[in-house]
């Protein structure tokens, strides 16, 4: 079978390749391991890191689009108080519109009573005179006539007395 050199020669290989395998080992333990658990720890690091960035960046999403929301309410709350101030503006433009009509037909009264009264006084300040040296010259007729003149004052103090009954 084997030879007792054969079998410690084995036996020196099967302790080679122990002492080899245990030197490798030591140094993958040594060197290789820490390393291998550094990288692992900076990545489970770096994992742990870009998640909790990933919580911040939704709940910043979130809260951005809570604020978007709010946002968008107060638009259109403001514009409905735009739109309602618009409708209150026109209003009151209408109501100041009648108004100025308004006080533009009632000086255009003012002005036609106006000029009205100031014609009629011209012509008063025209015919008046003419009436009255008009009505001279008809009583200087009337009571050029006797019996005209007589009768006229009857008729005047008939009229007194029935005046004073």
């Amino acid at each position: 079978m084997f030879s007792s050199a054969s079998i410690i020669a084995v036996v020196f290989k099967i302790l080679n390749l122990l002492v080899l395998l245990g030197v490798v080992a030591y140094i993958f333990k040594k060197y290789l391991l820490t390393s291998i658990k550094a990288a692992m720890a900076e990545r489970i690091a770096q994992h742990t890191l870009l998640q909790e960035e990933s919580d911040a960046l939704k709940g910043a999403v979130r809260e951005l689009d809570r604020v978007i929301e709010q946002e968008v309410a107060a638009c259109e709350h403001l514009k409905k108080q735009v739109v309602a101030w618009r409708i209150r503006v026109e209003q009151e433009l209408d109501k100041q519109q009648e108004y100025q009509q308004e006080q533009a037909a009632r000086v255009a009264a003012l002005w036609r009573e106006k000029s009205e009264n100031v014609q009629k006084e011209i012509l008063e300040h025209k015919i008046v005179p003419h009436a009255i040296e008009a009505a001279r010259n008809e009583f200087k007729e009337i009571f050029t006539q006797q019996t005209a003149g007589t009768q006229f004052i009857k008729d005047a103090l008939d009229q007194l007395e029935k005046s004073e009954k």
